[in-house]
């Protein structure tokens, strides 16, 4: 599987009001598999070209190629394009449409059209930390940012996409919740999903993806492999971001001579070193 877009251009038009251009001229190439960071200023286009990735909005210009498919062109190929792709918005209670948690989870049918089971819905709910039985009956308006957030991803897992995009997948969330989210996106990774995630939470995208894009106005400015872009902070600093922590830790590390060089380190990884007191080259 594939996903291209090129040249996509869209602006939104409102009545009496002057368009404001979203997105320019954006090429991107996505491979079957690929784990993809979107990041930029708030107003970058990120949101939008999530959307547009999703075939939630028709670009003004420019196409989006599905196995070099036009989907705006193939009439067969969208409604195809929406089945195996899942998508998070940023403000959860938009996707929610039921009066219970357990009704809007079991409104879902898998990749196959086969309805989701209670057991089911239940096991999604307890990987990303919430007990199925005092959330299944408890109504998804009623509940904070952070569990909404997770609710609307258990019932994205459910159904098994081969692409999930995700605006914001950890926002208003503690430590245990970005824990539980990051270990079920890493499961998902594993299982071959191609994952896109839009978010300021550069630790969170340091531990997860290969592939790093910075959108700036709506422009594509960098496209870059993780390693490379989330240790420069020379980069990062000049669009508004700090190192992250772990990029941090490992500088430290490296600093005092415990750590052979300067590169992203898993969490775990850093852990043992941590643990060991040892140069791991020495071991």
């Amino acid at each position: 599987m594939r996903i291209d877009l090129r040249g996509v251009s869209f602006s939104y038009r409102r009545r009496h009001e002057e368009s404001r251009q979203a997105l320019t001229g954006v090429n991107l190439t996505l491979h079957n598999g690929e784990c993809l960071g979107i990041i930029g200023a708030e107003g970058a286009g990120k949101s939008t070209l999530l959307h547009i990735m999703g075939a939630l909005q028709k670009p003004d210009t420019g196409s989006m190629m599905y196995d070099g498919n036009d989907l705006w062109k193939a009439p067969k190929i969208l409604p195809m394009w929406r089945r195996v792709v899942g998508i998070s918005f940023q403000f959860p209670e938009q996707q929610f449409i039921s009066e219970t948690v357990e009704a809007e989870m079991l409104l879902r049918v898998d990749s196959q059209g086969n309805p989701v089971g209670i057991s089911t819905a239940a096991d999604a709910l307890r990987m990303l930390g919430l007990p199925s039985e005092q959330y299944l009956p408890r109504s998804p308006f009623s509940l904070s940012m952070g569990e909404a957030r997770r609710v609307a991803l258990a019932s994205l897992f459910l159904v098994r996409p081969r692409v999930l995009l995700l605006d914001e997948p950890t926002a208003g969330l503690d430590g245990n919740g970005v824990n539980h989210v990051l270990a079920s996106l890493k499961s998902q990774k594993e299982r071959g999903t191609t994952i896109v995630v839009v978010s300021h939470d550069l630790d969170l995208l340091a531990q997860l993806v290969t592939r790093v894009v910075v959108l700036e106005e709506g422009y594509i400015r960098i496209d870059a492999n993780a390693g490379d872009l989330l240790t420069d902070a020379e980069r990062l600093l000049s669009f508004g971001y700090d190192l992250p922590e772990i990029v941090r830790i490992a500088e430290h590390l490296h600093t005092e001579g415990r750590v052979p060089e300067r590169r992203l380190y898993a969490v775990d990884e850093l852990r043992r070193i941590l643990r060991s007191g040892r140069n791991p080259s020495l071991q």
